[in-house]
């Protein structure tokens, strides 16, 4: 099919999802064409040369279904975004891969595609949703399988993780299993903060994550290279 075909050029994998947590409950079709619709105009259908007043050239693969999308950049990184479960429409799952050296930039654009997912969840409020890390050992190939609980890796304790300095544990929702933080996050921008300032970012009122905008921004600020 030529979407997310086994490439060692990628060997830098993370994996997100959306999923609805209640029976009965489903995302709407106004959620599925509003948030394939913005991905697709903010990045698999992007002109690579913005502001040119001439035609766009799409210097990149980029496949788009009904209820998916997947595309390629010229910066080493491949993202897909597709809506599972169909015709109930329970789970939004997010796959990035990118080359070696290429980690932040992935990062970043994991980041904002969750804004972007969150974002478009506006439309239906009522329906009520978790947030999962997907181990990389699901995002190698597509189809992806349906995760098991011990492939969902709950954020409250990725930032639980964060927050006590366990770098190499992360409890599933069925018990704890090794993985590296790292492996999850594919950067680490927040390593030297103090625990009083990584409590304050990660883990707030609600003991969720606060968002992942933050580590949008700090791995922004790695990237570019501009003042703490």
């Amino acid at each position: 099919s030529g979407v997310w075909e086994t490439n060692p050029q990628f060997p830098q994998l993370c994996g997100w999802m959306l999923q609805c947590c209640e029976a009965g409950q489903f995302l709407t079709s106004q959620f599925i064409q509003v948030l394939l619709l913005r991905i697709a105009f903010s990045f698999a259908l992007a002109p690579d040369t913005p502001g040119s007043n001439d035609l766009p050239v799409l210097l990149r693969k980029c496949f788009i279904w009904k209820n998916g999308i997947y595309w390629g950049s010229r910066k080493g990184v491949e993202a897909l975004v597709e809506i599972r479960d169909p015709p109930q429409n329970k789970e939004v799952v997010v796959m990035l891969r990118c080359e070696s050296g290429k980690e932040v930039e992935c990062a970043c654009l994991r980041s904002t595609i969750i804004q972007m997912v969150l974002g478009a969840k506006n439309l239906c409020p009522k329906v009520p949703t978790k947030e999962f890390l997907l181990h990389p050992s699901q995002v190698r190939e597509y189809p992806l399988k349906s995760p098991v609980e011990q492939d969902l890796i709950s954020i409250r304790e990725v930032s639980r993780a964060v927050v006590e300095g366990d770098r190499g544990v992360v409890c599933s929702n069925i018990g704890c299993m090794y993985v590296d933080l790292k492996e999850l996050l594919l950067v680490e921008p927040y390593a030297n903060l103090k625990s009083d300032i990584l409590q304050q970012l990660f883990i707030g009122e609600t003991k969720e994550m606060v968002s992942d905008k933050f580590l949008y921004e700090i791995a922004e600020l790695i990237y570019y290279k501009k003042d703490l």
